[in-house]
C-alpha cells in the first residue's frame, strides 16, 4: 500500500517562519513542499484552470514521484451541479488534468452540501469521464449514503472521497485508491492512529491523505505527524 499524505494546497505566504523557513519565497513554496511531502491537493482549480504553461512550472519544479490530485471547476459540480454541461467545461478540465502525465493522480470532485442524491444526473456526469482517467467524488448531503451510490461508483472504479467535515469519517474502497480529506485542525494521538488504522484497513493500492489548511501551518504539522504514524506501520 503506498500512500501520499500532505495539504490542501501550497501557495500560503502565512506559513513563511512555520512550515517554510523564513527565506524561502514563492516561487519556492513548492519545491520545499514537495521535499517534505509526496502529493498535493490542488484547489485553485476549482476557482480557475490554470494556463498549460503553469501547470508545467509546477511539475517542473518537484520530483517525477511527486503526484497531483486535482480539483474539478466549480462551474461543474456548484454552477452545472453535473447536469446539462455542453462539454467544455469538462474538456478543458480533463485537458489541464492530462497536463500533469504520469504524475496525476485523481480527478475529484466535490458535490455542494445542499446536492441531495441523484444517481441519474450524478453517474451521467461522470460516464462521460474516460475510464482511464482516475476520478473520485465527495458526496456530502446524508441522502447519498442511503442511495445504494457505492455500489455504482465500486462498478466504475470511481473513488468516494472521504472526510470529517461536520460528519463522521466515512470510509469504503469504491476504487484502487482512496482519497481522504481531514477538515479538522486539532486531532491527538489516537485519533490520527485509528485514521491511520481505518485507512489502512481498506487495503487499497494508493492512499492520498490530505490536511486542511490554515494560516497557523497546523496542516503541515498534522501531515508531518501522520507519516510518522504511516512510516512506523
Amino acid at each position: 500500500m503506498r500512500w501520499h499524505v500532505g495539504t490542501s494546497g501550497w501557495a500560503y505566504a502565512p506559513w513563511r517562519g512555520k512550515f517554510y523557513p523564513k527565506e524561502v519565497r514563492e516561487p519556492g513554496f513548492l519545491p520545499y513542499y514537495a521535499s517534505r511531502f509526496s502529493a498535493v491537493e490542488v484547489n485553485a482549480t476549482f476557482y480557475r484552470l490554470p494556463q498549460p504553461s503553469v501547470v508545467a512550472g509546477w511539475t517542473g519544479a518537484v520530483g517525477p514521484d511527486f503526484r497531483w490530485v486535482v480539483k474539478g471547476t466549480q462551474k461543474i459540480s456548484h454552477i452545472q451541479r453535473f447536469k446539462d454541461d455542453d462539454g467544455g467545461a469538462l474538456d478543458a478540465l480533463l485537458a489541464i488534468h492530462g497536463q500533469f502525465g504520469a504524475a496525476k493522480g485523481p480527478l475529484y470532485f466535490q458535490a455542494p452540501p445542499n446536492l441531495k442524491a441523484d444517481k441519474e444526473r450524478l453517474l451521467g456526469f461522470l460516464d462521460r469521464i474516460p475510464r482511464d482517467v482516475p476520478t473520485t467524488v465527495e458526496l456530502r448531503h446524508p441522502s447519498w449514503l442511503d442511495s445504494g451510490i457505492e455500489s455504482d461508483l465500486r462498478e466504475r472504479s470511481i473513488g468516494l472521497t472521504a472526510t470529517d467535515d461536520g460528519v463522521p469519517l466515512h470510509l469504503a474502497k469504491t476504487a484502487p485508491f482512496v482519497h481522504v480529506r481531514l477538515r479538522t485542525t486539532v486531532y491527538d494521538d489516537a485519533a490520527l492512529g485509528e485514521i491511520h488504522q481505518r485507512i489502512r484497513a481498506l487495503d487499497v493500492d494508493i492512499a492520498f491523505v490530505f490536511f486542511k489548511h490554515d494560516d497557523e501551518a497546523t496542516g503541515p504539522a498534522l501531515a508531518d505527524r501522520f507519516l510518522g504514524m504511516v512510516s512506523g506501520g
